[in-house]
């Protein structure tokens, strides 16, 4: 998500099994970038640079469309989410107070990512169900680590 100059986002490393955020920074050009990352249960951050690479082919996620279930309207303790999903990335919008922004983690049933609040954004990771119908998470403001406040949800099944 961009924010002013500054790009906000998170990975995942499927050897660690672990995700987090990171904040970049770019040149005019858009051919390199520095910035800084941290894995999501760890305060401390470390420096990521890098430059701008060709793309020979297009990246495809292969087997993950058959859990776009995800997908719908959820009853939250913080209004109506609605999410849509398009491979591994999910997006949506909650109440009238701002966008979610994140990834979906297949190996262990997570959703991880951003979200906007007015002109806010924090991080938030929940935690699916095995039929994916209901999620526990946590979130917290901005990249601090991670606060105890709770954000629940169940799906509205149709």
């Amino acid at each position: 998500m961009a924010i002013g100059n500054d790009l906000h986002g998170l990975f995942f490393d499927s050897k660690l099994k672990k995700g987090g955020s990171f904040k970049f920074s770019h040149n005019e050009l858009g051919s390199n970038f520095k910035g800084k990352w941290r894995f999501d249960n760890i305060d401390k951050e470390l420096k990521w640079n890098g430059t701008k690479a060709a793309i020979q082919e297009e990246v495809k996620f292969k087997g993950i469309d058959r859990y776009r279930n995800i997908e719908g309207t959820w009853k939250t303790n913080f209004g109506e989410l609605e999410l849509t999903q398009e491979g591994a990335f999910i997006e949506g919008r909650y109440d009238s107070k701002g966008k979610l922004y994140a990834v979906y983690n297949q190996e262990n049933n997570t959703i991880f990512g951003l979200f906007t609040n007015k002109d806010r954004y924090g991080l938030l990771k929940f935690q699916l169900n095995n039929e994916r119908t209901a999620f526990t998470g946590l979130w917290s403001w901005e990249t601090k680590a991670w606060a105890k406040q709770k954000w629940d949800g169940k799906k509205v099944l149709k």
